[in-house]
């Protein structure tokens, strides 16, 4: 668990947040200063041509939305045995791995496939001791697997097709004069199975 405590929104954010920043709450969200040592990772997507034929731009490696790596370590427990059922050896078990992490995130943060068609590798912002950053703070709100937005939308509506959410997601600018030092703290390109090994 994340070290944090309440601050002010004026603290966390610059303005107030948009609906598309507010909207990705499940409940409502809190601002926050996040107390280091901590590790927050962040989705990334390479770009290129998604599976449904759509080309979408790299990931902002310092974006908005982060989550944190002791989640990992539970949500990598909870699916390590199915993983491992069966497997011949270790490169089966880590792809096993790497694809059920992959849709865990997908479910549990709520990222449309709209958004984000595949996880390719992974951020990880290291907030070292006696630092700290600001963001709002609260449980990621379930979505359907295809944004309003996304043509066609309505027919990819089905009870299987909802995306769960749940995660808690900590949602960071560094725009923010609290978060100018952030962006140093990031190091990218990190494989999945870098997580687990």
């Amino acid at each position: 668990m994340l070290r944090t405590e309440i601050i002010r929104v004026n603290e966390a954010w610059v303005g107030l947040p948009d609906a598309t920043v507010t909207n990705s709450f499940q409940g409502g969200y809190s601002p926050r200063r996040i107390f280091g040592p901590a590790r927050l990772l962040r989705l990334l997507y390479g770009g290129g041509l998604g599976a449904e034929g759509f080309a979408k731009h790299p990931s902002n490696v310092p974006g908005q939305y982060w989550f944190a790596e002791a989640d990992v370590l539970r949500i990598k427990n909870r699916l390590e045995l199915d993983a491992r059922k069966g497997a011949p050896d270790r490169a089966t078990y880590l792809n096993r791995m790497a694809f059920a992490l992959r849709n865990e995130f997908r479910q549990l943060l709520a990222v449309c496939r709209d958004w984000t068609p595949r996880f390719d590798t992974l951020a990880r912002l290291t907030v070292p001791p006696g630092k700290s950053v600001v963001g709002l703070v609260g449980p990621a709100r379930g979505q359907n697997v295809y944004s309003s937005s996304f043509p066609g939308h309505e027919q990819a509506v089905a009870p299987d097709t909802h995306l769960a959410g749940g995660l808690t997601q900590y949602v960071l600018r560094f725009d923010v004069p609290a978060n100018g030092g952030a962006p140093d703290w990031i190091r990218d390109g990190l494989s999945f199975d870098s997580l687990y090994r």
